[in-house]
């Protein structure tokens, strides 16, 4: 079961480690067209790559930019990470942001991502206790067709809600994360931005 605990490692920390590295830097969105068309989220914008093969909807008035690799990270094939995140020049910290990370992976059901392994215990309250944090799960999903799980991540960093995606397409592990602390007017909106998401 250790590949079990790398496995909820690798959710944790390739979220909190984009993120520590987004705080540091900032440059103008790319990539991104408006859509009109007449929904809930009829006001967003929707990003889209080809080359990644996937595209999502975000707020209108959000950046999304891909970030390069970290000074001596080295991407596999299929690797990447990109900010979206609520420009807000005038303040110190940023504003809100949500962080989508992609990584190839050769799990094939959220079973696999949210079983715990031999150095973490499942509570009573459904919390999994791991020596790197803890993390508790929603009840299992699907977004738009592929497999999907929501949770909350708690460790030394703070709290990140996120969303994972089994992307069977393309075989990789889509995350979204947002730390609690970053929120427009107290609301989280990683999951409504991780609900929009069409790999193709």
């Amino acid at each position: 079961m250790r590949s079990n605990n790398v496995i909820l490692i690798i959710l944790a920390l390739v979220i909190v480690g984009a993120v520590g590295y987004f705080v540091l830097t900032r440059e103008p969105a790319t990539n991104e067209i408006v859509d009109t068309t007449t929904d809930e989220i009829a006001n967003w914008s929707t990003y889209r790559n080809e080359e990644l093969e996937f595209e999502f909807r975000y707020p209108a008035t959000w950046q999304v930019r891909l970030l390069p690799p970290q000074q001596g990270e080295i991407l596999k094939p299929g690797q990447f990470r990109i900010s979206i995140e609520e420009y807000s020049p005038s303040e110190n910290l940023p504003g809100a942001f949500v962080m989508l990370s992609g990584d190839p992976t050769a799990v094939s059901s959220i079973e696999e991502l949210t079983t715990p392994g031999t150095d973490c215990l499942r509570q009573a309250d459904g919390w999994i206790e791991c020596p790197f944090g803890r993390s508790r799960f929603d009840a299992p999903t699907t977004i738009n067709g592929q497999p999907a799980v929501a949770g909350i991540f708690q460790g030394e960093g703070g709290e990140t809600r996120g969303t994972y995606i089994l992307d069977l397409n393309n075989k990789r592990l889509l995350s979204f994360g947002q730390f609690t602390v970053y929120q427009t007017q107290g609301k989280l909106i990683v999951d409504e931005i991780a609900k929009t998401l069409i790999s193709f």
